[in-house]
């Protein structure tokens, strides 16, 4: 069975991140080149709230020899920061997709894209407060934790996958699937 351990960073507006939603998703527009920013702030009410800040661009790239087929190619990068420890997160993403029409006038077409990633994930661990670091009074960071923090950071490359099929029309409806971390990053 499918079992998941982790989430991802998710943005309400979901859609304005193409590339992380499906790599599938990558050059697909009318224009040659698009481009994007995200920023999220969430749980405000807590000491140090959650931000993510995102960034991407891709554009499509059209070849006689593909006889009206293209390809999709983009990058993305975020940042995650979370929380008094600053548990960070940051990846960096390349993309490409190959669209190929299914009907001669391109108005029903498929696509398929991947996308590889390089992600660093950091804890400044000397940031948390324990509660075997109250002193009776207050919290004492100069007590040690007691806390069996061996890592501070790691990194690791990630691959994701999509298809999509799209129809060309007044609504221009398309359906896809996306597969996250095909080869499962610890």
């Amino acid at each position: 069975g499918l079992l998941s351990n982790g989430q991802d960073i998710h943005f309400s507006q979901f859609y304005t991140m193409p590339i992380h939603l499906n790599p599938a998703l990558t050059g697909h527009t009318s224009c040659l080149i698009r481009a994007g920013m995200d920023y999220r702030s969430q749980y405000s009410s807590v000491t140090v709230p959650y931000v993510t800040q995102a960034a991407y661009v891709d554009g499509t790239i059209k070849l006689t020899a593909l006889q009206g087929d293209w390809f999709g190619l983009g990058a993305m990068i975020y940042n995650d920061r979370c929380g008094d420890g600053s548990l960070m997160s940051t990846r960096a993403t390349v993309a490409i997709s190959y669209n190929k029409g299914i009907i001669k006038s391109n108005s029903l077409f498929t696509s398929l894209g991947i996308s590889i990633s390089y992600v660093n994930k950091s804890l400044a661990a000397g940031a948390l407060i324990f509660n075997s670091q109250w002193n009776g009074y207050s919290f004492d960071p100069a007590i040690p934790s007691g806390e069996p923090i061996t890592a501070a950071g790691m990194s690791y490359i990630d691959i994701n996958a999509g298809v999509l099929i799209n129809y060309i029309s007044k609504f221009n409806p398309y359906l896809g699937i996306s597969l996250s971390h095909i080869n499962g990053p610890k």
